[in-house]
């Protein structure tokens, strides 16, 4: 039936309009668009946060060949050709950080792709950010080769149309960003008492100072993909996957309007550790 024909089509139908004539009307017998409350039920839907509902992933880019690269890892990025582990510098040091990501066939396009480099000095909560949360965003899937196959994930031979060259491109997403730790700098975050506090591999108040290397600031960037039914990366409530304003990344996880157990956010499995001299 028609209501059926809709879900295959739409995730969510917020609100039913009849065309109706209006006897009243200027002029009369008019006819227009109206907002209908009797028998609504039947076609208003939202399987947006349904079970069927998946968030974003993102993968690290592995071992390339000429201008194509293998995935590596889920759930993580790549720092200067490395997913994991420290990368050391000396008073500054530039970083590149890449990864693939992809949403669901279902829930495409790609609506934010946002690095948080976490070196705000000047205000701790927030960090500094690049990538765009304009609401007019449309990406594509960001996808390598597969190891297992040796053929690249963007192929039309595939079924899923979000592997499909009209949705999917064979390439990572890659953000470059300078690093500085200056001995001011390193003796504020001292004054300040701002040590380095974990969750897991997460450091929660990058940047900061590691006790056991009082000499270097201590920085942690961490990446957040959202796709078109809302879904993001990171972890809510204990769960993969946030929803909607849980992937505000101007207010998660520290603006008291963050929905409580809400972390939109991908970690960095390491840090990077800058020496102030």
């Amino acid at each position: 039936n028609a209501q059926k024909t809709l879900q295959q089509i739409f995730a969510q139908a917020s609100e039913l309009m009849v065309f109706k004539k209006i006897k009243n009307g200027s002029p009369l017998n008019s006819e227009k668009y109206q907002q209908e409350e009797d028998n609504k039920g039947s076609w208003l839907f939202n399987i947006r946060k349904s079970s069927i509902a998946k968030p974003p992933i993102i993968v690290s880019v592995g071992n390339c060949v000429g201008t194509s690269c293998y995935e590596k890892n889920q759930d993580k990025f790549t720092i200067n050709g490395s997913d994991e582990g420290d990368v050391i510098g000396v008073l500054n040091k530039r970083v590149n950080v890449s990864f693939y990501a992809y949403a669901d066939t279902n829930q495409m396009p790609i609506r934010q792709i946002v690095t948080d480099w976490g070196d705000d000095f000047k205000d701790y909560s927030t960090g500094n950010q690049s990538g765009s949360t304009s609401p007019d965003n449309f990406y594509k899937n960001y996808r390598g080769k597969n190891q297992k196959t040796n053929k690249e994930f963007c192929d039309d031979t595939y079924k899923s149309f979000g592997q499909s060259k009209q949705a999917c491109s064979s390439g990572y997403v890659l953000f470059t960003h300078d690093y500085v730790c200056s001995p001011n700098q390193l003796q504020k975050m001292k004054t300040a008492q701002r040590f380095c506090e974990t969750n897991g591999t997460s450091i929660v108040n990058s940047p900061c100072v590691d006790k056991s290397q009082p000499d270097a600031c201590v920085f942690q960037p961490r990446v957040n993909v959202v796709d078109n039914w809302g879904w993001c990366t990171g972890i809510c409530n204990g769960k993969d996957g946030c929803f909607e304003t849980a992937c505000d990344v101007k207010l998660c996880p520290i603006d008291e309007d963050c929905p409580e157990n809400s972390y939109p956010w991908i970690n960095y499995s390491g840090a990077i550790r800058i020496k102030a001299e």
